[in-house]
C-alpha cells in the first residue's frame, strides 16, 4: 500500500512538471511575437514619392517690365515653380534656355540645355518637379538633342536637319546634385524609368 502511494506521488509531481513546460512555451511564444511587432513598428517608412508640374504655356509671365529692356532685347520669362523654386526662360538669337532657381538664393541655379526659340510655347511643354514628402529634389525636362557641330557655318543650330533624337533630362536640385540621368524617349516607359531614377538615387546623398 505504501508502495502504490509513492509510485502515485511520483506520477503526480511528473505531470506537473510536463504541466508547466507547456505553459513556460506558450508564454516564451507570446513574448516573442509581441517582440516582433514591436521592432516593425520602429521601422521608420519610406519617403513618399510624387510629382507636381509646371505649365509653361500657361504659368509663365515677363520677368521684367518693357522698360528695363535694352534695344532688341526679349523679354525673359519667370514661370512658376514649387517648393521655394522657380523657372526662368531667357533669350539668344536662336534658343532659349530654362534654369531651375531659388526664391532665397539669387546665386543658386540649374541651367538646363539650349532650346529652340518657343520651346516654352510648343503645345503641352511641362517641366516636372519630383517631390519626396512634398519637397522637390529633381526636375524632369524632355529636351531636343543636336549634333556637335550644329551651327559651326553661323546658321542656327536648332533646326530640324541638325536633330539627333530627344530625352528626358534628370536633374538634382540642391543637396542632390548627384541626380544627374538622361533617358531616351524612345525607351519603353521613359518617363516612369526617369522618375524611377530620381527615386533611387533621391537616399544617397
Amino acid at each position: 500500500m505504501r508502495s502504490f502511494v509513492l509510485s502515485l506521488a511520483v506520477m503526480t509531481l511528473l505531470v506537473g512538471c510536463g504541466g508547466n513546460k507547456s505553459n513556460s512555451n506558450v508564454s516564451t511564444s507570446v513574448t516573442n511575437t509581441t517582440s516582433n511587432q514591436s521592432q516593425a513598428a520602429k521601422v521608420p517608412a519610406g519617403p513618399k514619392f510624387a510629382s507636381s508640374y509646371t505649365d509653361l504655356n500657361s504659368e509663365c509671365k515677363n520677368a521684367v517690365k518693357d522698360e528695363q529692356l535694352t534695344e532688341g532685347q526679349d523679354v525673359p520669362l519667370k514661370c512658376q515653380g514649387f517648393g521655394g523654386y522657380y523657372l526662368t526662360i531667357n533669350y539668344s538669337a536662336f534658343g532659349s534656355q530654362a534654369s531651375v532657381e531659388m526664391e532665397r538664393d539669387e546665386e543658386y541655379s540649374v541651367a538646363l540645355p539650349m532650346q529652340p526659340l518657343g520651346y516654352d510655347r510648343e503645345k503641352g511643354r511641362k517641366i516636372e518637379w519630383r517631390t519626396a514628402d512634398d519637397k522637390p529634389f529633381a526636375v524632369i525636362a524632355r529636351v531636343t538633342e543636336y549634333r556637335d557641330d550644329a551651327g559651326e557655318d553661323g546658321d542656327n543650330p536648332f533646326q530640324d536637319k541638325y536633330k539627333t533624337g530627344e530625352s528626358l533630362l534628370v536633374k538634382g536640385l540642391k543637396g542632390f546634385e548627384h541626380i544627374d540621368f538622361t533617358v531616351n524617349t524612345k525607351d519603353a516607359d521613359a518617363n516612369s524609368k526617369a522618375r524611377e531614377m530620381a527615386d533611387s538615387a533621391y537616399s544617397r546623398r
